[in-house]
């Protein structure tokens, strides 16, 4: 049965007179139980159609998790209805619950759009013909709201068109702008010095948050300009003047909650270096230079690819022409087992790239990759040696704080989200050792400017262009 769950924090009574909130608590806050107590209100007041969007991984247990883990939430169980399986399930799942009485329906957010109903494009325009079978949700709460900051994806225009003036709606994320950034003095970029004074990178993704909340009413387009500008040399990345920031802050501050995780043990990050092919590098990096006619012609396309292909150096492998990956070094791995030697505990390893999952399942004795409830129930119990994830499919709802205190990046990843996502599948509540966080770079490479981006945040991407023109000179 489990023991009642209170309201601690005393926020229900602010919840429940919200139609449009966002729950903003760090990872390992409590959202989901808060949001279930939310539930439990609204269900006695007359609420009796709720949709639950989430990833998939938090689908398949966190919510019914949380359900059985409080006894004052358990007559819920028998409502609760994932809507998951082949086509003809899902609408047999959606006949038998959703036409009369309570229902609780939770869906991934990649099959949300089927819920939502058929797409339909006519020339620039997108709209959904309704799911015959889909009922009129009067609550729906998005969980890891972070995958609809997108208005031009279809999740984004899904929920936009099922959303009425009626519609309460719950927004929840510990991280629900994980791209916006500051750019302090010490990073800006030599080129166009004045342009930079106090200014917030991609801010532009704060519109989804606010135009769901009902907050902002216009097209992402009116709020680029109404509040973002952007620079002669970055044409599609949109700035914000810190004033502009601080005050959209204040604003969405009045519409959500934010909390942050407290813990008794504290995260400690390493740097641990291993060797890099040097003359493979600088080969790549005058790649660019030739790509770019000197550094004059930038496209983020270019940028991306070249990015890729260094962080699969670093790693110690590249791709032929026929897209097969060759292993042509193993120092990032020798480092990796110098390391592991020293650590007594279970360990959580990222791998970022098919082929470095691939070599480490086969090289790395007690490896075991994570593919189910299974695996996190026999990590938790302490039965993995060395769990292999990956930072993307894997970034949401696991529970790993009971099988150990360290996590391994074998490798760099371009989001900012799925790092910090990442290790907090272990540094949450329940962590009763101080949690240790390793980053595995490869000298002299782009694994320092990655790891500056979006580990300590220190650099932009603009700087990244400096520091391949200053080193492409050097060699």
């Amino acid at each position: 049965m489990g023991t009642e769950w209170v309201d601690k924090d005393g926020v229900l009574e602010i919840l429940e007179k919200q139609k449009r909130f966002g729950v903003f608590w760090d990872m390992g806050t409590g959202k989901t139980a808060l949001l279930l107590g939310l539930i439990d209100r609204k269900i006695f007041q007359g609420v009796n159609k709720i949709l639950i969007i989430a990833p998939k991984v938090v689908t398949l247990t966190t919510w019914q998790n949380e359900i059985r883990k409080w006894s004052n939430f358990n007559y819920l169980e028998p409502i609760v209805t994932l809507i998951e399986g082949a086509e003809d399930k899902r609408i047999k799942m959606l006949q038998n619950t959703g036409n009369t009485g309570i229902c609780i329906h939770i869906i991934s957010s990649s099959l949300f759009t089927w819920l939502v109903g058929k797409k339909v494009k006519k020339g620039n325009r997108v709209f959904f013909i309704d799911n015959k079978y889909r009922p009129k949700y009067d609550m729906i709460i998005v969980d890891e709201c972070s995958e609809f900051k997108d208005p031009k994806s279809n999740r984004f225009k899904g929920l936009k068109s099922i959303l009425t003036d009626d519609t309460l709606l719950f927004l929840l994320s510990g991280t629900p702008f994980p791209n916006v950034r500051e750019i302090t003095p010490e990073t800006k970029p030599k080129k166009y010095p004045n342009f930079l004074i106090g200014k917030y990178k991609k801010a532009d993704e704060m519109y989804y948050a606010f135009y769901l909340l009902g907050i902002y009413k216009k097209s992402a387009y009116d709020f680029q300009r109404d509040f973002c500008f952007v620079l002669p040399y970055l044409k599609h990345t949109y700035f914000m003047h810190s004033q502009v920031y601080d005050a959209l802050q204040e604003t969405i501050s009045q519409y959500s909650l934010k909390k942050e995780l407290q813990l008794d043990v504290e995260k400690h990050e390493y740097k641990i270096y291993c060797k890099s092919d040097q003359q493979r590098f600088n080969a790549l990096r005058k790649m660019l230079r030739v790509m770019t006619d000197d550094f004059k012609n930038i496209e983020a396309s270019s940028i991306a690819h070249m990015m890729n292909q260094a962080l699969q150096l670093a790693n110690g492998f590249i791709y032929d022409e026929f897209h097969v990956p060759h292993r042509i070094n193993h120092y990032k791995f020798e480092k990796l087992k110098e390391l592991l030697e020293t650590i007594a505990g279970n360990v959580v390893i990222f791998y970022v790239f098919k082929e470095d999952k691939e070599y480490l399942l086969s090289n790395l004795p007690g490896a075991r990759l994570y593919e189910g409830k299974q695996d996190e129930d026999d990590w938790n119990a302490g039965k993995i040696k060395y769990l292999i994830l990956s930072p993307f499919s894997n970034k949401f709802g696991l529970n790993l704080q009971k099988g150990g205190n360290t996590v391994i990046w074998f490798g760099l990843v371009w989001s900012a989200e799925a790092i910090i996502q990442g290790y907090r599948r272990i540094y949450r509540q329940g962590q009763e050792k101080d949690v240790e966080v390793y980053f595995l770079l490869a000298e002299n490479t782009y694994d320092d400017y990655v790891y500056d981006v979006f580990v300590s945040k220190k650099a932009t991407i603009e700087g990244f262009l400096e520091y391949n023109q200053k080193t492409c000179n050097e060699t």
